[in-house]
């Protein structure tokens, strides 16, 4: 089994010098290059939560191993289900505010790395392509290693652009000014001016 914490780690191995690399390179701001390498740990924990633990010690055959895997591909079936037929509060929560927050953080921090990701409709796009990617990635798991209790469903997707949605929210109401951060490349309320 390799555990979620591992799974993290070795994602950070890879991500992490990734980011030292652009900020190196790039010389942003000190949010900036905080916002990067705050992103890099980030999208590490994001691949250890989605894809951990692998349970990958022998005990049985790769890929389909006769389990049942669920999958929807009808959006709001699933997030349907959770409030119309009675499922536990407990689970409920964990689901839908598990996939809310997923992605959240991407949503926030996207616009402080880069300008370009500063428009609502290019946060969603790379949430989109990220949460399908995990998807795909979870597909990937259940066909070499097993199930693993994993389903693929639309419906996270769904959540997971609506986090990120929320985030750029979040990140738009702190930036001040039209552009977001006046071009200074900072992020925070500022002062009225007193003229």
């Amino acid at each position: 089994m390799i555990p979620t914490q591992t799974l993290a780690l070795l994602a950070a191995i890879l991500f992490v010098p990734i980011g030292v690399v652009y900020v190196s390179r790039e010389r942003p701001s000190p949010l900036r290059a905080v916002a990067v390498m705050v992103t890099a740990l980030y999208l590490a924990l994001v691949v250890g939560v989605t894809l951990g633990p692998l349970p990958v010690d022998g005990g049985f055959e790769p890929g389909f191993t006769g389990e049942s895997v669920e999958m929807n591909l009808v959006p709001f079936k699933t997030i349907g289900r959770y409030f119309t037929e009675g499922v536990s509060p407990d689970l409920t929560t964990r689901q839908v505010g598990g996939n809310l927050l997923l992605l959240m953080p991407l949503g926030f921090l996207l616009p402080i790395v880069s300008r370009a990701m500063r428009s609502l409709g290019r946060v969603l796009s790379v949430a989109l392509v990220v949460s399908v990617g995990i998807e795909i990635l979870q597909v990937l798991v259940i066909i070499t290693v097993g199930n693993a209790g994993r389903a693929i469903d639309v419906d996270d997707v769904i959540l997971n652009a609506a986090g990120a949605a929320v985030g750029w929210l979040a990140w738009r109401l702190m930036a001040p000014g039209p552009g977001g951060d006046g071009g200074s490349g900072e992020v925070g309320r500022t002062a009225p001016s007193k003229s």
